[in-house]
C-alpha cells in the first residue's frame, strides 16, 4: 500500500468521505455462512470499509455519577440505508442508530475520546465515524460541568476543581462500563472492543486529559509553585483546586497503547520542564499555529518536546483551536477560528483532511500493528498538504 499523491478524495468536515457509504454486509443472519473475515483495510485518507453505527448510553457508574456516553462502532446498516441525526446538537453525517454491529473483524480496538472544556461528547463525530470505519469502537463520556451546555449556561466555578480531577475517571469507567456490557444489556454491543488494544483521543481540555490517562506523571502541588513566576493557561485552574483534599493523583489507565493529544498544553502541570511527560506509549500531538486558546509556541509545542520517542507533530498553519479537530464550528460558529479564509484561518474541511488520516494512521500503526501505515506518517503522503508541518520521531 503506497500514499496517492493527488488529492483524489478530500475529507470534508460534515461527510467523512467522498466515496459512497458502505452498504454492509450483504447478510446479515449471523447464523448463515457469511464468516468472520473481516473486510480488507482501505486507505486511510478513504472512509473505512465498515459502515458506521452510533449509540447513546446512559448510566451510573461505580462512583455513583451518572455519565452519558456516546459510542460508535462497525455496524450492519443492510436494514437502514439512511443515517440519522444526533440527538441534542445540529449534526447529522453518516451514522446508523438502532442498528446490529458488524462482528466480521470483532473484537475491536477500543478508542476513549474526551472533550474539551465546553464540548460534549460528539464535539468531533466526523472523526469518530471516521475511526469507526476503520475498525475500532469509540466510547466518548460527556464531562459533567464542562460541557456545551454548561458553556451555554455559564460554568460553576465552584465545582471546576472537581471536575479537573473526575474527567479522566470519566473516560475509564465510560470504557469499562462499555466493555462490560452483557448480552442482556446490549446485544450488539456485548463483546465487541477489545480491552488490550485501548487508545486515547482527546481535544484541549481532553488532550490533557489524554496525556494524564497514558501514563503522564502530574505535579500539581508543583504547578501552584510555576505558576507564582510564570504564564500558562492552566494556572487559572489552580485556586478552584483543594489541593489538601486531592492527596496522591494517579489518573493512568496501563490498558492504554496509544495517545492523540489534539490542541493540549499544560506541560508544565507534569513536574520541572514537563518531564512527567517522558516514556509515555506512542503519542502524536497536533495544533493549529493561530490556535488562541492554547498557544502553538508556549503550550502545544513545549508539551511535544516533553515527549520521548515514539513521539509525532503535526503542525497545521492558519489553524485555530476547533476547526480541524472538532465539528464546533458546526454547533456553535461563533469561535474565531470559524470565520474561515476571510479572517485568515484553515477552513475547517481543509485541516480535518489532513487531521483524519494522520489519526487513523497513527492508531492503526500502533493499535493495528499495522506497519504499512509508515507511509502515511512520512513524506511524500506528509508532504502533500502545504499547511502541514510533520514532526516524525518514531
Amino acid at each position: 500500500m503506497s500514499p496517492r499523491l493527488p488529492a483524489r478524495c478530500a475529507l470534508v468536515a460534515l461527510v467523512c468521505a467522498c466515496a459512497p457509504a458502505d452498504d454492509g454486509p450483504a447478510d446479515t443472519d449471523a447464523d448463515t455462512d457469511r464468516g468472520p473475515t473481516a473486510p480488507a483495510s482501505v486507505d486511510p485518507d478513504l472512509r473505512g470499509p465498515y459502515a458506521v453505527g452510533a449509540e447513546t448510553l446512559v448510566f451510573t457508574d461505580t462512583r455513583g455519577k451518572e455519565l452519558t456516553v456516546e459510542v460508535w462502532f462497525p455496524a450492519d446498516i443492510s436494514n437502514d440505508p439512511y443515517p440519522d441525526p444526533y440527538p441534542e446538537v445540529p449534526i447529522s453525517l453518516d451514522a446508523h442508530r438502532g442498528v446490529p454491529a458488524d462482528r466480521r473483524g470483532a473484537p475491536y480496538p477500543v478508542i476513549g475520546f474526551t472533550h474539551g472544556l465546553g464540548g460534549i461528547r460528539f464535539q468531533s463525530a466526523s472523526l469518530c465515524e471516521h475511526l469507526a470505519s476503520h475498525g475500532f469502537v469509540i466510547i466518548s463520556p460527556d464531562h459533567p460541568g464542562h460541557t456545551l451546555s454548561d458553556y451555554i449556561v455559564g460554568f460553576d466555578s465552584s465545582k471546576t476543581g472537581d471536575v479537573i480531577l473526575e474527567r479522566p475517571g470519566d473516560v475509564k469507567e465510560a470504557i469499562d462500563h462499555v466493555l462490560a456490557l452483557t448480552e442482556d444489556d446490549a446485544p450488539h454491543l456485548a463483546g465487541l472492543g477489545d480491552a488490550s488494544r485501548l487508545g486515547i483521543v482527546g481535544h484541549s481540555f481532553g488532550g490533557i486529559n489524554t496525556l494524564m490517562i497514558a501514563g503522564a506523571e502530574d505535579d500539581l502541588p508543583g504547578l501552584t509553585d510555576w505558576c507564582e513566576d510564570n504564564q500558562g493557561s492552566a494556572c487559572k485552574y489552580i485556586e478552584r483546586i483543594d489541593f489538601d483534599a486531592v492527596g496522591a493523583t494517579d489518573f493512568a489507565d496501563p490498558r492504554v497503547v496509544a495517545a492523540v493529544a489534539m490542541s493540549p498544553g499544560a506541560w508544565y502541570a507534569f513536574g520541572e520542564d514537563g518531564a512527567g511527560l517522558a516514556g509515555l506509549p506512542p503519542t502524536m500531538i497536533l495544533g493549529g499555529d493561530k490556535d488562541g486558546v492554547l498557544s502553538w509556541e508556549r503550550e502545544i509545542a513545549p508539551t511535544y518536546e516533553a515527549l520521548t520517542a515514539p513521539r509525532y507533530l503535526a503542525e497545521i498553519a492558519d489553524a485555530g483551536h476547533y476547526g480541524p479537530f472538532s465539528d464546533m464550528c458546526t454547533l456553535l460558529a461563533t469561535f474565531e477560528d470559524c470565520r474561515g479564509p476571510d479572517e485568515g484561518f484553515l477552513p475547517a474541511a481543509d485541516g480535518q483532511a489532513i487531521v483524519h488520516p494522520l489519526v487513523t494512521a497513527f492508531l492503526r500503526k500502533h493499535i493495528h500493528q499495522d506497519d504499512t501505515m509508515d507511509a502515511w506518517l512520512s513524506p511524500p503522503f506528509t508532504d502533500r498538504f502545504p499547511a502541514l508541518t510533520w514532526t516524525a520521531d518514531p
